[in-house]
């Protein structure tokens, strides 16, 4: 797509929430793995930078209503071209789809987080907001730990190197890099397509269709 491609990359929807095993396990521990997942970084950015996406696609709570009920949960987010689904949900970004990238390129994914949270309503007197539908006209009125705790987390590096340290205490690191290792070779031959590839920068923002920024914290919250 857009004269990038092929990228070899491993996923299901292919939202970033299938990439949280990298904040608490040590598979970046293990080469290939780390290869294929940088590379699964550079298809969420491309892909929205392609198509003038503000915002990349993780699964989240849905748009807020008038009387503030969240009108649902969007699992089936993600990228169709390198999806085995074949449903997708993709009218609502969320800022928390940055986390992936975090762990690789923390420029690129604040680039993306900033294009998120500009939008109005998107930042809150929590911090981000939950999701925006990505043609402005609405926001979900919420926080959730998955949309925050995420980013944060992979801007700390994650977890991972102290599970590792557990594991080996418990003598089983070994033998899950191991596993892993050969699972992924099974799989995935070398080199990757795609390596030589930079990730991408925003290319549209979210549009302002009229939503009021909030200013201070309802009453009883």
């Amino acid at each position: 797509m857009g004269n990038i491609g092929p990228i070899t990359v491993q996923g299901f929807w292919f939202s970033a929430h299938e990439q949280w095993k990298l904040l608490e396990l040590p598979y970046l521990s293990i080469p290939l793995v780390q290869r294929l997942f940088l590379n699964a970084e550079r298809v969420r950015t491309c892909n929205s930078a392609i198509q003038h996406i503000p915002g990349m696609f993780a699964s989240v709570n849905n748009s807020t209503d008038s009387s503030g009920q969240i009108i649902g949960y969007i699992s089936d987010a993600g990228i169709p071209s390198i999806s085995n689904q074949t449903t997708f949900e993709l009218d609502v970004v969320t800022p928390y789809s940055v986390f992936p990238v975090m762990l690789f390129d923390r420029g690129v994914a604040f680039a993306w987080w900033l294009d998120m949270a500009k939008g109005k309503k998107m930042q809150n007197p929590y911090g981000s907001t939950e999701s925006t539908r990505v043609d402005g006209t609405a926001v979900s009125s919420f926080v959730s730990w998955d949309s925050k705790i995420t980013t944060v987390v992979a801007y700390l590096g994650g977890v991972a190197e102290f599970a590792a340290s557990k594991m080996k205490r418990d003598a089983i690191y070994d033998e899950f890099i191991d596993v892993t290792q050969r699972e992924y070779e099974m799989k995935f031959s070398q080199p990757l397509n795609g390596e030589r590839q930079p990730p991408c920068l925003p290319a549209a923002t979210v549009p302002d269709a009229g939503l009021v920024d909030y200013t201070q914290c309802s009453k009883g919250s």
